[in-house]
C-alpha cells in the first residue's frame, strides 16, 4: 500500500514550526523539503490564513536572502513545543 508524500506546503509548514523564531531560509527549504520555490509556498501558507513574517537575513558571504517565520499564534502553539518562541512570544 502506497503511503501519501506529504506536500511541500505541508513539508515547509512542519519545518517553521519546527524551527520557531529561528525561522527558514529558501536554501535550507531546498535542502530539507526539496522546495525550489519557498516564497510561492509561503504565499500560498499565507493565502490558507498562516501569519509568516519575513525578515533579511544576513548570509556567510554577506548576501542577503529572505527568511520566513511562522508568528506563534494560538493556533499554531497548539502544535508545537512553547519553548521555541517562548511563552511571552505568544500573540
Amino acid at each position: 500500500m502506497k503511503k501519501d508524500k506529504p506536500t511541500q506546503e505541508q513539508q515547509v509548514l512542519w519545518l517553521l514550526m519546527e524551527r520557531g523564531l529561528t525561522g527558514l531560509t529558501p536554501l535550507e527549504a531546498l535542502r530539507e523539503a526539496g522546495c525550489f520555490r519557498l516564497a510561492a509556498v509561503i504565499f500560498d501558507l499565507r493565502a490558507a490564513g498562516y501569519n509568516i513574517s519575513t525578515e533579511n537575513h544576513k548570509t556567510e558571504s554577506g548576501k542577503y536572502v529572505a527568511r520566513y517565520v511562522l508568528q506563534p499564534t494560538p493556533e499554531v502553539m497548539r502544535f508545537v513545543e512553547p519553548s521555541i518562541w517562548g511563552e511571552e512570544q505568544v500573540q
